[in-house]
């Protein structure tokens, strides 16, 4: 993914006045992780042994289809009928593609395994040019330096939504941590056991995780419903690097 980072810095200075600095980047973000090891085996037909297809068959008209040829879908619950493409270039019009930064936390390997169940999938930022690679090491080195993350949103167009995440400087990396949405998470079945996390921590991660999908789906469907015209959105690239950050020195 090709995003924008933003990021702006207050800190207090000696005579009480506030400083404020400003970071906005280009960035690429792509995964950290591989899923897993290659290994796949085919279903084959219990008779002959060939290979099998996969389709879907119409309960009313016996209708035959692979999954890549059926195009619309209903809605279960208000049964407005679309198709994926158009949900998909509508949801792609929608996602803010910028890495924010909503806060700044303190790091310590408690929190963060304390934590394990808001985590969702890691990536890595990262950006060889030239210009952005300083600012870029930087950003490492102050968030090692001062043991801190950086709780942020940020957009997946190919997801078609927004996230909320926490941005760590890993071992070589600097690592963007997607968080699952927190209202995902099950209540704990045993009884009595004391909570032990910071509650500005738990309200940062809180807010920034809550996903907007539901609305979007929403607003879509209403779009739908109106016959209003869904067309993909094509927006211009921003290439311009604004960089005030003293404070990262």
């Amino acid at each position: 993914m090709n995003l924008n980072f933003e990021w702006r810095h207050s800190e207090k200075k000696e005579d009480g006045s506030e400083k404020e600095s400003y970071l906005n980047i280009p960035i690429k973000v792509v995964n950290s992780i591989d899923s897993n090891y290659g290994y796949s085996g085919k279903l084959i037909c219990n008779e002959c042994q060939s290979e099998v297809e996969q389709f879907y068959i119409c309960a009313s008209c016996k209708d035959k289809a692979k999954i890549g040829e059926i195009l619309q879908r209903k809605d279960k619950d208000r049964k407005i009928i679309y198709t994926d493409a158009e949900r998909k270039a509508f949801l792609k019009n929608e996602v803010d593609k910028t890495v924010k930064v909503i806060d700044e936390i303190d790091l310590d390997v408690g929190m963060v395994l304390r934590q394990m169940e808001r985590y969702e999938r890691p990536y890595e930022v990262y950006n060889n040019d030239e210009k952005v690679t300083p600012v870029i090491m930087k950003i490492y080195g102050f968030l090692a330096k001062k043991n801190k993350a950086l709780v942020v949103t940020f957009g997946n167009s190919g997801q078609g939504r927004e996230y909320g995440g926490i941005i760590i400087a890993s071992q070589g990396k600097l690592l963007l941590m997607q968080l699952r949405d927190h209202r995902l998470i099950r209540q704990p079945k045993q009884q009595g056991l004391p909570i032990t996390v910071d509650e500005h921590i738990d309200d940062a991660l809180n807010m920034v995780s809550e996903s907007n999908l539901p609305d979007k789906i929403e607003k879509f469907l209403d779009m739908v419903e109106k016959g209003e015209k869904i067309e993909v959105v094509v927006a211009e690239k921003k290439q311009k690097i604004e960089v005030e950050c003293s404070f990262l020195d």
